[in-house]
């Protein structure tokens, strides 16, 4: 969903329709028809704490969770540019946190691929203690919505970046993993490709265990 404009909701056939009520009807009509699923909010540009949108969606976020609207986490797409996530990034998920929602990262990429940047978005989530997720938007950089920035964690050869091994190195270096599980995923070509100490993909091959964690090549 990409409901929030500035700090407000923006014009859409949803709101001028239905009316400003229909977030809460749509999170309502998914639990009654289907009490099992995890249902998230997820948005783009609402990473930095002090940005306008992060503002609004977080007042949306907090009305909905106080009036027992069944929202259970929020996704940060995270297409981030060459300097990585914004300083206010742990913030923004810590405080989403309190709220009493899971966080995740959805769309992980980043222009050029710094591994410092990849890291330190890796090792962000790792600090919040619901940050349940970081999915990477693409496996080779050819498949990448953004190809010219070469943001991903394999070139288009399909050989592993310096980002992939500072990626895994960060997951590697914690030492809660056992007691806590955060996946890693890539999504190619629509389907989504797990890679964590849960196993199990058919698209992983060449899994070494390395630690809780798990060295993963990825097919797409």
């Amino acid at each position: 969903m990409h409901l929030i404009r500035s700090n407000q909701l923006r014009s859409s056939v949803f709101r001028n329709v239905p009316g400003t009520g229909f977030i809460e009807e749509a999170f309502r009509t998914a639990r009654s028809a289907d009490p099992a699923a995890k249902l998230c909010y997820n948005d783009y540009n609402i990473e930095d704490w002090n940005a306008a949108k992060t503002q609004g969606t977080y007042n949306m976020v907090h009305d909905v969770k106080s009036r027992g609207v069944p929202i259970d986490c929020v996704g940060f797409q995270a297409h981030f540019g060459s300097g990585g996530q914004p300083s206010s990034f742990q913030t923004t998920l810590a405080n989403f946190a309190a709220l009493g929602v899971d966080v995740q990262i959805t769309e992980l990429d980043i222009k050029d691929a710094p591994s410092s940047a990849y890291a330190n978005t890796v090792q962000t989530c790792l600090n919040v203690s619901r940050c349940t997720g970081i999915t990477v938007w693409g496996i080779r950089d050819s498949d990448s919505w953004r190809v010219r920035e070469k943001p991903l964690l394999f070139d288009g050869s399909g050989n592993k970046k310096a980002a992939y091994g500072a990626v895994l190195a960060t997951l590697n270096g914690t030492g809660d993993l056992p007691s806590r599980v955060v996946s890693l995923r890539a999504h190619a070509n629509g389907r989504i490709v797990a890679a964590d100490d849960a196993g199990g993909s058919p698209l992983i091959a060449n899994r070494t265990t390395i630690g809780p964690w798990e060295q993963f090549d990825l097919i797409g």
